[in-house]
């Protein structure tokens, strides 16, 4: 395994959170989609930092030829999906 998978195990790694509470919490499940969808945007965002602020081993060496990587946007993903469990319902 080269180092250029350790961006993508960590960044996936946030995904088995948000699978747990996505079985687990059934009335979150359309709270959790639009939220991770919205917050995947983020991921886009990568230009600004890189390579001023930091260069990601990414797959294909995406982040430093582009700009962006496929990382960035599933660890967007799975972050901001992971937030709204926490957050209580308006109206209890």
């Amino acid at each position: 395994m080269t180092y250029h998978y350790v961006w993508l195990i960590w960044a996936s790694a946030f995904l088995l959170p948000w699978l747990a509470l996505y079985a687990l919490y059934r009335d979150y499940r359309p709270v959790m989609w639009r939220v991770s969808l919205v917050t995947a945007l983020f991921g886009l965002t990568e230009p600004i930092f890189v390579p001023e602020y930091w260069n990601p081993p990414s797959l294909f060496e995406l982040a430093r030829r582009t700009g962006f990587d496929l990382e960035s946007l599933i660890f967007s993903f799975a972050i901001g999906g992971i937030g709204p469990r926490w957050t209580p319902k308006s109206g209890h």
